[in-house]
């Protein structure tokens, strides 16, 4: 599979995402239609360039509008997700060693 507006494909260092209010074209089915899911597969990076940062909020497919509620992720990058566990550490840590003043 791959970006259908990039067409990078997906590896197990992409944020993907889909977008859950929107229809897909028959070409973009996966296996969340099976599960009675439907919308559009997206690397997060091309999403974030082409539709939020610009404040469109338009699916890049079908051009349908969405809000951040619609966005699902579906897999996470594993250096991205790194950096989070380690944040939520340090502050947890900052936290209790701060409990005693």
């Amino acid at each position: 599979m791959h970006d259908p507006i990039t067409y990078k494909v997906f590896s197990p260092h992409i944020h993907i995402v889909f977008l859950k209010n929107t229809v897909p074209k028959p070409s973009c089915l996966s296996s969340f239609a099976d599960k009675g899911y439907q919308g559009n597969v997206f690397d997060m990076a091309s999403l974030q360039l082409l539709a939020i940062k610009p404040k469109t909020w338009r699916d890049l497919v079908s051009d349908e509008p969405f809000t951040r509620e619609d966005i699902v992720t579906i897999q996470v990058r594993p250096l991205y997700y790194s950096c989070l566990i380690l944040a939520d550490e340090v502050e947890r840590t900052r936290r209790t060693s701060l409990r005693g003043i």
